[in-house]
């Protein structure tokens, strides 16, 4: 395996492919041919035969003059192939070689020539993307007399990472993203001596947990060692999202459209997009809904609070109103969903226990609205069930929904529900 010995063993390939091609063309060199058939494996020897005897082939098809009367019969009969030699294979071995060719190499003869086959488990496609810190400014003027924009918000996102596989066996494809921290601060509404914004600014959306990931999302279709024809999963942390009165008028006043401009034209191409868009996602919707046998659907979304201040800029001695909306739970699939009822979900008449529905479960809990004075804690009453700052006591609304497995059984309905709900 040394280099020279290869360079050697390629220049004598080389060389013995060009003498060859000339005997075919009756420019013989037997003396010098003889003494490298000597030198080559019988392999090698075959390969560099029947190699030059396809490209002799296509050279003297290339090169043959055809009146278009010919042209035309042998479009019309389809014979080109027969005076290609690339397409005789089926011809060069008899049935127990090939059988025992295909054995080899793992290929079924029977299957398309262009469809390759390929184990469940095996990946072609294999992308990780990994982003330490994206910042998106957006710059305006603070005031009309101003002579230069400054940022009045800065959006960050830190260390997020997206990764996707496809299996080629069935085409599916796996996606992750993970989301380590979201920031957006706004518009410092105190001037320092140099009539400047200060560098701290107002934090108008933060992670209300910092020590855990705040989202993490997971799609696969047709996952391994699984019956599921998807796999959903999504995590996300508690998120606090305060009222800045000063940033959100400047945001509004940024991307408010020019009434000078006529946006007539922009409005019905881009609301005829959206029509095109919605349309061909329902029927994509619909049509995968009516295949899908199980599920595997573990959606866990934590609270988003809403904090409104008083005077439009939050302290921590200022009166708030607090919306909490409530923690959001999809669980889907026979692996998720406990204590499914057997009158609802299974086949009575089966003993077997076979699933007619496949069951879905969808949770809000704990929706409320909380009013605080300057002396209270939102974070503490927010996880009392009553107190007098409670403006709507927490709400738990729960749905329980089965879609029909087998859709050409008319006597069934398509969906089963049943929801209940606290009373507010």
């Amino acid at each position: 395996f040394k280099w020279e010995v290869i360079k050697e063993n390629l220049n004598r390939y080389k060389e013995y492919r060009e003498i060859y091609l000339q005997q075919l063309n009756h420019h013989k060199n037997e003396k010098r041919a003889q003494e490298l058939e000597k030198q080559i494996d019988l392999f090698n020897l075959i390969y560099i035969r029947r190699t030059a005897q396809i490209q002799y082939a296509k050279k003297k098809i290339e090169e043959k003059d055809l009146s278009w009367w010919d042209k035309l019969v042998n479009w019309w009969s389809s014979n080109s192939d027969q005076d290609n030699t690339e397409f005789k294979f089926n011809d060069s071995l008899s049935m127990e070689e090939k059988t025992k060719l295909y054995q080899a190499i793992g290929y079924k003869d029977d299957q398309p020539s262009q469809q390759l086959y390929y184990p469940e488990e095996y990946i072609d496609i294999d992308v990780s993307l990994k982003l330490s810190l994206i910042e998106i400014n957006i710059w305006s003027l603070i005031h009309q007399n101003d002579l230069h924009m400054k940022v009045i918000s800065r959006l960050s996102i830190s260390n997020g990472q997206l990764e996707f596989q496809r299996r080629p066996a069935r085409d599916d494809i796996q996606l992750v993203i993970d989301l380590n921290s979201l920031e957006m601060s706004g518009i410092d509404s105190e001037l320092n001596n140099e009539n400047e914004l200060n560098l701290s600014r107002p934090l108008l959306i933060q992670s209300f947990n910092q020590t855990n990931k705040l989202l993490h999302i997971e799609f696969e279709t047709n996952p391994l060692n699984t019956k599921s024809d998807y796999r959903i999963q999504a995590k996300s942390q508690p998120l606090q999202i305060n009222y800045h009165a000063m940033t959100i008028n400047k945001l509004i006043e940024c991307f408010l459209p020019d009434r000078h401009h006529d946006l007539e034209g922009i409005k019905e191409a881009a609301y005829s997009i959206y029509i095109d868009i919605k349309h061909r996602t329902q029927f994509l919707v619909s049509e995968n809904l009516k295949t899908i046998t199980d599920l595997d659907i573990d959606i866990d979304l934590q609270s988003i609070y809403f904090i409104v201040p008083e005077h439009g800029f939050y302290q921590s001695s200022s009166s708030v109103i607090c919306l909490d909306l409530g923690r959001f739970m999809f669980k889907g699939g026979e692996k998720n969903v406990q204590n499914l009822e057997k009158n609802v979900f299974y086949d009575a008449k089966n003993d077997q226990d076979d699933l007619i529905y496949v069951p879905l479960k969808i949770q809000l809990e704990n929706v409320q609205l909380l009013y605080l004075t300057q002396n209270e804690n939102w974070i503490d009453l927010r996880l009392q069930e009553d107190s007098p700052s409670h403006l709507i006591k927490p709400i738990t609304l729960t749905l329980d929904l089965g879609k029909l497995i087998h859709i050409e059984n008319n006597k069934l309905p398509m969906y089963d529900t049943f929801s209940y709900f606290r009373l507010v």
